[in-house]
């Protein structure tokens, strides 16, 4: 008899997604009936789990909990809206967007990072057709094209972990909240093991959760709080490296995104590991600096910033109302994975 275990997991995930589908196209009636069976089926599959399945069982408590959570503040009279993008809103936004042939950088990074991928296997290949432009240097500058005029957006992002004090492992956990919102758009996991550093993380939107859309290599640390070199893997290919300049520290931090350069660089006036990303018009080596110093020229457009880690009790990420949404979600991966850590993992 063929095992149905994948089968059925697999139609309680789109059940599940379903659920916030139907709350992304604004049909709340739906939208709620769908949480509501997302929420029965899931607390069946979590009878069901064998006792060794702690993991599994993880998940299944806290995918419980997101759609109790949907379902509260859709039975509110004035619900907050979820501002999550959800698969099929992606799509809607990939086409949308080559109609009117005018891309986002979240778009062209898909784009490179597919090309990059493909010459794995076959070297001469070529990026499609319309995204031509992005071999052809120096490419326009990404923050001239940011709609300032939207209101900024301003997110939570808080810590917790799993009391096991007997276990040689224990998972770790940042969350992104809407600040006024209780309830989480985004979470990050790690596997701390006892006197280890994290050597990974992912990243899920709870619409998908425990599925990552980025799962990120954290690289070993100097000593406790230096920098570490995260390498962030997107679900679409695209693999991005965030470098400080030096590792005896988180800030300046550099990355390639969509083929322009952006820097995270501290910000000690506003608080203790408080950052914020500009991008970089030009960047050269510090001339006769032993360290890995390096001089830049940036816009003075911040299209990101914090407000420091308040004694680890959390920060809270501030980003433009136009940033482009693939790249605002690269940046919830950044800053989750920078706090998750800085606060669990040396």
């Amino acid at each position: 008899m063929a095992d149905t275990s994948g089968i059925e997991a697999q139609g309680l995930h789109d059940l599940c997604l379903s659920a916030f589908t139907a709350e992304y196209k604004r049909d709340y009636q739906s939208a709620a009936s769908l949480h509501k069976s997302s929420v029965e089926h899931l607390a069946q599959a979590l009878q069901k789990a064998g006792v060794l399945e702690h993991n599994k069982k993880r998940a299944l408590r806290r995918k419980i909990k997101i759609h109790e959570g949907r379902l509260r503040s859709l039975n509110l009279q004035h619900a907050a809206p979820f501002i999550l993008v959800v698969p099929q809103s992606r799509k809607d936004i990939i086409e949308e967007q080559l109609q009117r042939g005018v891309v986002g950088i979240g778009l062209e990074d898909m784009a490179l990072g597919k090309l990059k991928r493909d010459r794995v296997q076959h070297p001469k290949a070529k990026i499609e057709p319309f995204f031509q432009y992005l071999l052809k240097p120096p490419l326009p500058f990404y923050t001239p094209t940011v709609d300032l005029s939207a209101p900024n957006l301003r997110f939570k992002i808080t810590g917790d972990a799993e009391n096991s004090p007997f276990k040689i492992s224990h998972w770790c956990s940042t969350k992104v909240k809407l600040i006024g919102s209780e309830e989480n758009l985004y979470i990050c996991d790690g596997l701390k093991r006892r006197k280890r550093q994290i050597p990974g993380v992912t990243i899920s939107r709870v619409s998908e959760y425990p599925h990552p859309y980025i799962t990120t290599r954290v690289g070993p640390a100097r000593w406790n709080f230096s920098g570490r070199t995260l390498e962030h893997t997107a679900s679409h290919g695209a693999v991005i490296k965030e470098k400080s300049d030096r590792n005896t520290e988180w800030a300046p931090r550099r990355f390639t995104f969509g083929g322009r350069r952006f820097v995270w660089k501290p910000d000690p006036a506003v608080g203790h590991d408080a950052e914020y990303l500009v991008e970089v018009r030009s960047e050269r080596p510090k001339a006769d600096s032993k360290t890995g110093k390096i001089e830049d020229d940036v816009f003075e457009t911040k299209l990101a910033w914090t407000n420091g880690y308040r004694f680890l009790k959390g920060t809270q990420l501030e980003v433009v109302g136009g940033l482009d949404l693939f790249f605002r979600e690269f940046l919830f991966a950044s800053q989750c994975t920078r706090y998750l850590i800085a606060k669990f993992g040396h």
